[in-house]
């Protein structure tokens, strides 16, 4: 029975002898196959997070574009058609239709996007309030001039003049919204962000908050900033439930979920 048992008792302490370089090995290719898959968590998340970042600027370029074209649907809306009766003269028949100056103006001068015309329209309109040789009317008015020709600078310079002139609230408002306006057009929107905030803790009671607010959300989505994006447009319902821009912010939050 002794020499029966012996082989397996041997057999047994060589196994014993063995198995911790076993397990080692073992462990050691389970560390690699853990450190494989890690780097490859890694870098899907990576790739997560810039497929999020993609997907966060489509969804600004579809919300603005969305915008403007309803804005442009409601200024034609707006506008009454006129039509002029064509005068057959020689000189008509000698130039093309192009040769119009007045056609040529607005052909090759289409404001831009970021210009909110319906608003600049009925801020233009209330400039009868204003004295009409008055600092404060020329200023607004060549500045809506300059931003209908898409010169953006030319405007915030018109506008940066009336800061020290003494203006009632309406057009304190008014004036940091346009100022807004243009460095947005200039691609500033840290500084549009911030004068859109100044307008809206001065001067929350006048009729450009709301739009401030909706135009705050716009950009801080161009900046990736979901988040203070969401926010914004959560501040503007609660805070102007019955403007227009209350129902656009509604409908930005559920497109934005």
């Amino acid at each position: 029975m002794f020499f029966r048992a012996l082989p397996i008792c041997l057999l047994l302490v060589a196994c014993t002898s063995q198995s911790p370089n076993l397990n080692d090995g073992r462990l050691a290719t389970i560390n690699d196959q853990v450190m494989v898959q890690t780097d490859r968590i890694v870098e899907l998340e990576r790739m997560i997070t810039e497929l999020n970042q993609r997907v966060e600027k489509i969804e600004f370029i579809y919300l603005e574009k969305r915008d403007q074209i309803v804005a442009e649907k409601q200024s034609v809306e707006a506008t009454p058609m006129i039509i002029n009766p064509v005068i057959d003269t020689p000189q008509m028949q000698q130039g093309s239709v192009t040769d119009s100056p007045h056609l040529n103006t607005k052909i090759a001068n289409r404001t831009s996007g970021i210009v909110p015309i319906t608003i600049m329209e009925e801020d233009r309109a209330s400039l009868n309030t204003l004295d009409v040789n008055s600092i404060e009317s020329k200023n607004f008015e060549f500045a809506f001039a300059h931003l209908e020709q898409n010169q953006f600078a030319n405007a915030w310079r018109a506008l940066e003049e009336l800061s020290s002139v003494n203006l009632s609230n309406t057009w304190k408002a008014k004036l940091l919204f346009w100022k807004a306006i243009c460095f947005e057009a200039m691609r500033e929107e840290k500084k549009a962000i911030s004068l859109y905030n100044e307008l809206q803790a001065n001067y929350h009671k006048e009729e450009r908050a709301p739009v401030a607010l909706l135009r705050q959300a716009s950009l801080f989505l161009r900046l990736n900033e979901k988040d203070l994006s969401k926010l914004t447009l959560q501040k503007l319902v609660k805070e102007y439930p019955r403007s227009k821009e209350a129902v656009q912010a509604q409908a930005r939050l559920k497109e934005m979920r």
